[in-house]
């Protein structure tokens, strides 16, 4: 993932740690269910991204 991305592993640890936090879960799948009950699709979050210009590449 981190490679597709263009950053490093640890930057990809540390977002998934945060998101775990806020979204009070302890695991990936949980993420993605806690987010789809929220009616917040990550394929979503990312077009918006793009959207607006953000890039995650180096």
């Amino acid at each position: 993932m981190a490679r597709d991305l263009g950053i490093s592993d640890g930057t990809v640890k540390t977002h998934v740690t945060h998101l775990m936090e806020l979204l009070q879960v302890n695991t990936r799948t949980q993420i993605v269910f806690e987010l789809a009950r929220l009616g917040i699709r990550i394929q979503d979050m990312v077009a918006q991204s793009h959207k607006s210009g953000a890039s995650l590449k180096a």
